[in-house]
């Protein structure tokens, strides 16, 4: 019964039907159904979000991934074509708000809730308000979720919505639940892994906001601390029958009855040059047997370009949706160890181990070919290994975690821009040097700019007055700063 509730979750959401969005105000039931099915609902409106409309377009700012040539639905995404009108994260703000956060905060809000079901739900709520700080900076925090009492909800700045965060998770830490929850489908059910995961989320806000505030000393009482979870955080509960499937795969593969996404050049070009078996378990071949990128907006820029020359996204109906990967959690560990430690042993360590975990994601050996390659093994100097641990994060969260992948892009800088234009390395490929971003060939925010952001939604700019004025997409978050 509760897959059955949760994949109509994850169905409506994806959809984004209206009446889904009073589901917690029917009049003709009860406010308070339980955590039981609260929370797989919760988790499954995030697991929409994240890993749907989210995922394509952080694919696409990434530049794992762009527009198919012959094909054109995400022409705008990929020249940067956009405006508030485009709605590019209208979708995915009412799923967070009037689907997770709205029945996570009804379990943190009931009092026949456990202490260990307000843990889980406060640590879900923090991953998902995470998320959408990192797309719009500023979001409403302290005043929402307050339905007919609070209307019209402040935007909070991202800055004090991180402080909001880690405050919420260093509550909850203090706590120490121990009675059994139900329902959950993330961990199943495995209350210290939630444990170890907030610690973890604790850690990834730290240092996401490393370059905007010294947070070094609670980062490292915090490794020095340990503790973090085990394996990879994901919401798999699919299978390959209609509405069930992984939704970005059910929405770009089978809804659209066609395949609308090419391999992007940055991605493949830094694969193949490095001999990175994983570029099997990212994308496919061509008919040829090759694996082949598009330069970005090349579907624009030169309509002589042919589908059949390009690789297409290897996405599986069933793969899950990554919240937080194990590589990725490895990579902020040894980035930390090169900062704020000087410890190169250990971020070395920590690097490999990262390389490590992202092939065991994806099932695959050959990380030999990675760990004591020329151009990927650990060697250099410090900001060189920074720019190793980047590229590596870009590469194992491919296809895999698209959302936090662009969110590292912005921060860390890493992968750099080329000097090259995208007319000057479709003209001229050798000109690039592989592992660096592309301006793509028609830019709407002009030759060498990219996203920064997304556009707050219109829905909120209409009806909640206190929105602030829109921004561009080339305004910075705030934990934007190197």
């Amino acid at each position: 019964m509760k897959k059955i509730i949760l994949f109509l979750a994850i169905a409506v959401s994806f959809a984004n039907c209206s009446e889904w969005l009073d589901v917690n105000h029917d009049p003709n039931n009860p406010e308070d159904v339980g955590a039981f099915l609260s929370l797989p609902a919760a988790e499954g409106f995030a697991a929409a979000q994240i890993g749907g409309i989210m995922y394509n377009y952080s694919g696409i700012f990434a530049q794992y991934i762009d527009q198919l040539p012959e094909c054109m639905q995400y022409n705008d995404i990929t020249t940067y074509r956009l405006t508030p009108a485009s709605q590019l994260f209208d979708r995915c703000y009412s799923g967070f708000y009037a689907g997770s956060l709205e029945d996570l905060h009804a379990i943190i809000s009931s009092e026949s809730s456990t202490e260990s079901e307000k843990f889980v739900a406060t640590v879900l709520r923090v991953a998902i308000f995470q998320v959408i700080v990192d797309q719009m900076d500023q979001a409403p925090y302290a005043e929402a979720l307050q339905g007919a009492n609070v209307p019209m909800p402040k935007f909070d700045s991202g800055e004090s919505i991180y402080a909001g965060l880690l405050a919420e998770l260093d509550a909850v830490l203090a706590t120490s639940p121990t009675y059994p929850i139900s329902g959950d489908l993330i961990f199943s059910n495995d209350l210290s892994q939630w444990k170890a995961y907030a610690k973890a989320l604790k850690l990834k806000l730290l240092m996401r906001a490393s370059y905007a505030q010294d947070n070094s000393a609670k980062i490292k009482a915090l490794i020095d601390e340990g503790d973090f979870f085990t394996g990879d955080v994901k919401f798999a509960a699919f299978s390959d029958e209609n509405n069930k499937r992984n939704p970005w795969y059910q929405t770009n593969v089978v809804s659209l009855n066609t395949q609308n996404l090419s391999a992007s050049h940055p991605l493949v070009s830094f694969l193949k040059v490095t001999g990175d078996p994983r570029i099997s378990t990212i994308f496919k071949t061509t008919g040829s047997g090759e694996y082949s990128g598009i330069v970005p907006g090349g579907r624009v820029g030169d309509t002589s370009l042919k589908k059949a020359n390009f690789s297409e996204p290897n996405v599986s109906p069933t793969q899950p949706v990554y919240f937080f990967l194990q590589s990725e959690l490895q990579f902020f560990l040894a980035e930390a160890y090169l900062r704020f430690y000087n410890d190169d042993a250990k971020a070395k360590a920590a690097y490999e181990a990262g390389i490590a975990a992202n092939f065991a994601t994806r099932g695959i050996s050959g990380t030999d070919a990675i760990i004591n390659g020329d151009a990927t093994k650990w060697q250099g100097s410090t900001a060189e290994k920074l720019v190793l641990i980047g590229l590596q994060k870009w590469v194992g969260s491919a296809m895999l975690n698209n959302v936090e992948a662009w969110a590292e892009v912005r921060r860390t800088g890493v992968p750099t821009a080329s000097s090259y234009t995208g007319e000057q390395v479709n003209a001229n490929p050798t000109v690039y040097t592989p592992g660096q971003l592309i301006s793509p060939m028609s830019n709407a925010l002009g030759n060498g700019s990219f996203p920064k952001r997304v556009f707050f939604p219109e829905s909120a700019m209409k009806y909640n007055l206190n929105t602030p004025a829109q921004k561009k997409l080339t305004d910075k978050v705030w934990w934007d700063k190197k």
